[in-house]
């Protein structure tokens, strides 16, 4: 069972009070800690599916409400400023849900709790519980709520064509400016199978860049979006 302060601060942010208390303590755990722990709530990865259904519909709604003018792509592109695995974990971050995490003594050992993909796949879980609890109204309270700085940055229409793709960016970049490809490697692997974290590298010449992420592909995308920092080509009109 979770402890109470971590329950009472969970709730506090969310702003809902769980009539389910099993569906946020489930939620909150880790399967790294259901592995070690047989007895506890089920792991939160079929709340994780449900919740990420969840936000496609409520930031779905609101964008293209917001926005009425705007095409399929852009609006695709302003909801992963809000939804995708890096968003996920700084909204994650902002409102101290790693401390709430039930997690299990290896991955605590490897940080887990200040991992991006551990903290999206909870944001997401938390929606599914919030919305077996309390129906989409619930849900939709909680995501106005807990995603309001996020939402209110999303004021314009992304400008560039590449948003959403730094390494279809980067790759052009690289073919029009160096007429050379990226190339991207994997440094190292870390952590438990249960909770992996990867470390990419991409270089163009003498430039290189790392980027740190819970799957392969999205290292290798945050790598690309480092070193388009550094050649001031964050966005292309």
């Amino acid at each position: 069972m979770m402890p109470a302060p971590a329950s009472d601060s969970a709730q506090a942010a969310l702003g809902h009070v769980f009539r389910d208390p099993a569906l946020l303590e489930s939620a909150l755990t880790h399967r790294s800690y259901r592995a070690e722990h047989p007895d506890a709530a089920p792991d939160n990865q079929r709340l994780e599916f449900l919740g990420d259904a969840v936000l496609e519909i409520l930031s779905s709604d609101l964008l293209f409400r917001r926005f009425p003018d705007a095409d399929e792509g852009a609006l695709s592109r302003l909801r992963s400023r809000i939804t995708d695995e890096r968003a996920l974990a700084g909204i994650a971050r902002r409102i101290g849900l790693g401390a709430w995490l039930l997690v299990g003594l290896g991955a605590e050992a490897q940080g887990a709790r200040d991992v991006d993909a551990v903290l999206a796949d909870a944001v997401e879980a938390l929606m599914g519980a919030v919305y077996l609890d309390g129906g989409l109204a619930a849900a939709d309270a909680v995501f106005r709520r807990v995603f309001a700085p996020e939402a209110a940055s999303l004021d314009t229409l992304p400008s560039s064509r590449w948003a959403g793709n730094p390494k279809g960016h980067l790759q052009q970049i690289a073919a029009t400016r160096f007429h050379a490809d990226p190339v991207y490697a994997e440094l190292s692997r870390q952590g438990p199978d249960h909770a992996p974290v990867f470390v990419a590298e991409v270089r163009l010449g003498d430039l290189r860049a790392e980027g740190r992420a819970g799957n392969k592909q999205k290292a290798q995308s945050l790598a690309a979006e480092e070193l388009l920092r550094r050649l001031g080509e964050e966005e292309e009109p």
